[in-house]
């Protein structure tokens, strides 16, 4: 029951709303009620006839939010969506200065911090999320093989540090599989905090070290290197795993995410390859549009033609000169370059592009190594996802201890007629345009990959010049020019 009195200075005249009176609606029981009159007055002694009134309480539809919870780096997106309820929808963060979200669900990371979403439909049913963790940066370790019995130099990686902010310190803790690896030191010469001081405690098989500069970084690249020594534990084809078990970047900002890594022990051959692609070139050396957040993490030649089932990846790009990822060949034969057929082929690699035509496994830095013994001439081939392969025209031979090849001095050092385009100044690199990746630039490159790709921006094959977007640029400037060309890799 509910009594209600008022009264005013102003004398009420004509119709309309009297009052408005609030109901608490209970989250926990459901059904309908009648709002019943017992008697109405005016000025104490003016009855009123009254009408009775009714209301229903409407359940909320439960609303189904995903993902519930998830990790990622500033400057990263991710998709959320919601069912259930009545759309449309509207999006929130619980702190807009760590992350943002769009109308459609579209969540943009901005600095370190903890967050939750929360989603909510026409009727005003929501759904909040768990906690969505937002780190500043990667520092990551990578997978990669070393020659047994030898000193590696792992570089400890870090992905691209929040804008205006710079690492003057560095302290930690990583440990290793033993007795399979052993620690040895902490290496900075060709890194980032080369001239830097460190102190560093070996224990078994963790080290733990601090290091600090009076000239800080501000790029992606290797922080530093540890170096550790093979030992006759690790055998051929065994995978030894190297922690980061701590990470202090300055004094705990930026924050950094951890990715681990490993050393796989291989008796086989070290190759020092370079190739230039036309699509990114741009007078000197490749552009590096893709780096660091179109290029794709894991290699992309596990599809037709390719069929390449590596597991070659990486948390972060390792290097800032990364261009793209290639393909790399190798055929052994006791003829010619034409005898290279496909019957001959003794390894494949996914590797990393540099923009200078370096080729390196995915710690950014280090040679390709395969895991095989060369007896006859051996014979190396580029492949790119939407450039035309290559194939040397001589066989690689081994000298000081690699087998080394670059096909970027002249357009000879590729096996066929004209297999390489001239790049100007004396560079020379693999035709662009072959977008379904058959070996000749033709209309099909335009009706097959291109014009399901234009307008797109991401990592699309239709790209043509490597810049991250599929355009007219690409199918005028670069496939256009190119149509009729053929690799020359023997089949």
């Amino acid at each position: 029951v509910v009594n209600i009195a008022f009264a005013g200075t102003t004398p009420l005249s004509g119709s309309g709303e009297l009052i408005y009176v609030r109901y608490d609606i209970s989250s926990v029981n459901t059904g309908a009620t009648w709002l019943s009159f017992t008697e109405a007055l005016f000025n104490e002694d003016l009855p009123s006839t009254t009408d009775n009134g009714y209301f229903s309480m409407i359940s909320y539809s439960t609303i189904y939010l995903s993902p519930n919870t998830a990790s990622l780096v500033a400057g990263e997106s991710l998709q959320f969506t919601a069912s259930g309820g009545l759309p449309p929808y509207t999006w929130a963060t619980s702190n807009a200065t760590v992350a943002t979200i769009d109308g459609a669900g579209y969540l943009t990371a901005h600095q370190s911090g903890i967050i939750q979403v929360t989603v909510t439909d026409n009727v005003g049913a929501f759904k909040t999320s768990g906690n969505i963790t937002v780190y500043d940066t990667y520092v990551s370790l990578p997978h990669v093989y070393a020659t047994l019995g030898s000193q590696y130099d792992m570089p400890v990686l870090i992905s691209v540090v929040p804008a205006g902010q710079s690492i003057y310190a560095v302290q930690g803790t990583i440990s290793c599989r033993s007795p399979e690896l052993s620690i040895v030191d902490i290496v900075t010469t060709g890194t980032m905090t080369n001239g830097w001081t460190f102190s560093k405690n070996i224990v078994g098989n963790t080290i733990t070290f601090a290091g600090a500069g009076t000239v800080p970084f501000t790029t992606s690249g290797a922080m530093f290197k540890v170096k550790f020594q093979l030992t006759p534990d690790l055998t051929q084809g065994e995978n030894a795993w190297v922690h980061i078990d701590d990470i202090v970047l300055n004094e705990g900002f930026p924050l950094p995410t951890v990715t681990n890594g490993s050393i796989t022990g291989t008796g086989g051959i070290i190759l020092d390859l370079k190739a230039n692609l036309e699509g990114p070139f741009d007078a000197s050396d490749m552009n590096t549009d893709l780096n660091p957040w179109i290029i794709q993490n894991s290699q992309p030649y596990n599809i037709s033609p390719w069929g390449y089932g590596g597991t070659e990846s990486f948390a972060a790009v390792p290097n800032g000169d990364v261009v793209d990822w290639v393909l790399v060949e190798l055929r052994e034969t006791p003829g010619a370059a034409s005898t290279a057929t496909l019957a001959t082929r003794i390894g494949r690699q996914a590797g990393l592009l540099l923009k200078d035509g370096s080729i390196v496994g995915t710690d950014g830095i280090s040679n390709l190594i395969f895991g095989i013994a060369v007896t006859q001439n051996l014979y190396v081939i580029i492949w790119h996802r939407n450039h035309l392969g290559i194939m040397s025209s001589i066989p690689v031979t081994y000298s000081g201890g690699i087998y080394p090849y670059d096909f970027t001095t002249a357009i000879s050092k590729a096996y066929g007629t004209n297999a390489q385009i001239s790049l100007g100044g004396g560079e020379y690199g693999m035709y662009s345009g072959d977008a379904d990746g058959n070996g000749n630039v033709h209309q099909n490159d335009i009706d097959i990959i291109w014009s399901v790709d234009a307008g797109k921006n991401g990592y699309y094959r239709g790209d043509m010049d490597i810049n991250g977007e599929v355009n007219n640029q690409d199918k005028n400037d670069v496939w256009l020019p190119n149509i009729g060309e053929l690799d020359n890799v023997p089949n």
